[in-house]
């Protein structure tokens, strides 16, 4: 998870580049927010809406989360200079410091997923 630059902990997610699918995206995002190259996106978990202030101007932003897989344990994430931290949570933990209850939900049905099997 990283932790923005107000603290709150939460996933990796950005905008669609044109060209690019929202698969594509996760993906891209994550390295470039992580530092991780070697992920793999299993399934698609929903989309969140949400708003904010970009200067005097209120946005409001659709994002399409996924679960993803780090394939190499070795890999260590590192944050970009606006972050305040990254770490990895156990999926206890990361319910427990997650600021965005949305987010928080899909994250039960990726657990679900995985139980299950249910990404394949």
């Amino acid at each position: 998870m990283i932790q923005d630059s107000k603290e709150r902990w939460t996933i990796p997610k950005g905008h669609i580049e044109p060209g690019e699918t929202a698969k594509m995206t996760a993906r891209r995002e994550i390295e470039e927010e992580t530092g991780l190259k070697n992920v793999s996106v299993l399934a698609w978990l929903g989309k969140i809406h949400f708003k904010y202030r970009r200067m005097d101007k209120l946005v409001l932003m659709t994002t399409q989360i996924y679960l993803v897989q780090a394939l190499d344990s070795h890999e260590t994430p590192i944050p970009e200079k606006w972050m305040k931290g990254i770490q990895w949570f156990s999926f206890a933990d990361a319910l427990d410091v997650i600021e965005y209850e949305d987010i928080e939900k899909l994250m039960l049905i990726a657990k679900k997923k995985v139980r299950s099997g249910d990404y394949k």
